[in-house]
């Protein structure tokens, strides 16, 4: 998951609609939006509410755009074949650059609604947290360093999946699963316990040796979870993508090898090199980019950019970013967008 900060910031720049006269594209933060022609102007500063952002109704009508919404929530749209990400509307009560206005317009997120089919919960545990946030890149423009070596996985549509190794004080070993920050009661019919085989538990040992807690991130795919199903109809897999030692992510190179060494299955590698923004674009918005997970091709959710050794930044903590494919975001199942 990640934020949504509905916020004044200026326009960076206009160009034509390439099929209407009477539009215009205007680059706010990394987003394109389609505004209507001649009412904004380079450098004005405008407020900028981003896609999943769920709009009051008085606040719809009077941008005119209620028929527009699905019971408010803002989607990607594709306007006169140019996709438009969010809504500017002018900043009429005259907010600086950068300030936060969300709580101000009573905006919020769209969440999509949480199943707790895959079992029961059981009680929390201190030391099973959750995934990091990760917010997408179109946000944050200049968070990876030039020339800095990244890893870009795709990022595949499932359930979020976090399989733990806890030693207990008394020495006990206590394999746990959790999903949407809810700790799951073990049911081998729960998707979430489904996919805990001992090539995971062997791992999450090697993991834990010295430590108290090992958590082994992944994502559940493949039937009766998303409205992709990756051509596994009646089945689930999963992939892992991320691995946690005691509140420290491991490095890509070093997780990878671990995954290696115990046959547990990781997200697809789509780049890894220089940070480069053209090359990224490419890969999760070219011609015939599809998915490379499962047993059927179709379109690709994205990607999860990293550097391949950990590092943490003050604007968002853990130096992590998601790039969403224009595809998927025009896709009218879409979650977890923004």
């Amino acid at each position: 998951m990640s934020t949504l900060k509905v916020i004044a910031t200026p326009i960076l720049s206009l160009s034509p609609h390439p099929n209407a006269d009477r539009l215009e594209l205007a680059q706010v933060l990394g987003w394109q939006c389609v505004v209507p022609r001649d009412r904004y102007v380079p450098g004005e500063v405008v407020i900028y509410i981003p896609v999943d952002g769920v709009l009051p109704e008085a606040l719809s009508d009077k941008l005119g755009v209620t028929k527009y919404l699905s019971r408010g929530r803002v989607r990607a749209a594709q306007l006169r074949g140019v996709v438009s990400y969010g809504l500017v509307m002018p900043n009429e009560e005259g907010f600086e650059a950068g300030q936060d206005v969300t709580a101000h317009f009573g905006i919020e997120k769209f969440e999509p609604p949480i199943t707790l089919s895959g079992g029961e919960v059981e009680a929390p545990h201190p030391l099973l947290t959750h995934y990091t946030d990760i917010e997408n890149i179109k946000n944050y423009n200049d968070l990876m360093e030039p020339g800095e070596e990244v890893v870009a996985t795709e990022k595949v549509h499932g359930t979020n999946c976090v399989h733990a190794l806890i030693i207990e004080e008394d020495g006990r070993e206590v394999f746990m699963a959790s999903s949407h920050r809810h700790r799951r009661r073990e049911d081998p019919e729960s998707t979430y316990w489904r996919t805990f085989d001992d090539r995971t538990k062997a791992l999450l040992r090697e993991a834990v040796v010295g430590h108290r807690a090992a958590l082994l991130f992944k994502e559940v795919y493949g039937g009766k979870i998303q409205n992709l199903n990756y051509g596994l109809e009646n089945q689930v897999a999963d992939v892992a993508f991320d691995l946690q030692i005691e509140g420290r992510y491991m490095d890509y190179d070093d997780f990878v090898a671990l995954c290696g060494r115990h046959g547990v299955p990781v997200a697809p590698v789509l780049y890894r090199g220089p940070f480069d923004r053209g090359a990224l674009d490419a890969i999760v918005n070219g011609p015939g980019v599809s998915t490379q997970v499962g047993q059927r091709h179709h379109i690709m959710e994205g990607v999860v950019i990293k550097p391949v050794r950990e590092r943490w930044n003050p604007v968002t903590g853990r130096t992590i970013l998601k790039w969403i494919s224009d595809a998927y975001a025009l896709d009218k199942n879409a979650t977890d967008f923004h």
